[in-house]
This record gives structure tokens, C-alpha cells and sequence, in this order.
């Protein structure tokens, strides 16, 4: 994996990518909802893995 390009004001780490905002929807409908919450999920491993940096 390459040197990460970012700085991380939060975590005071190195990143390697800006944030990227949750997923929200104005009027889900139920399958909207389960893609909604999977993509929250593998937007906090990234976060959480410091691949992408905090919101």
C-alpha cells in the first residue's frame, strides 16, 4: 500500500484518502434503507482501518 497522503486533524495520524460522508436519503424506501446502512458500515471499517480519514 502506498505512504498515506493525508493528514488526519482528529486522530493526529496519516490517512490516505479525505472523508467521505455517510449515506443519507430524504424519503428511503425499505431496500434504499438496507443499501443505506451497508454502506455506512463499510464507510466506518474504512474509517475505522484509517483508509479514509473521519468525517
Amino acid at each position: 500500500m502506498p505512504e498515506p497522503k493525508f493528514w488526519d486533524e482528529d486522530t493526529h495520524s496519516p490517512t490516505h484518502g479525505p472523508g467521505i460522508a455517510d449515506v443519507a436519503l430524504t424519503t428511503p424506501s425499505a431496500n434504499e434503507i438496507e443499501l443505506r446502512d451497508a454502506l455506512n458500515s463499510a464507510l466506518a471499517a474504512l474509517r475505522s482501518a484509517g483508509i479514509i480519514a473521519q468525517d
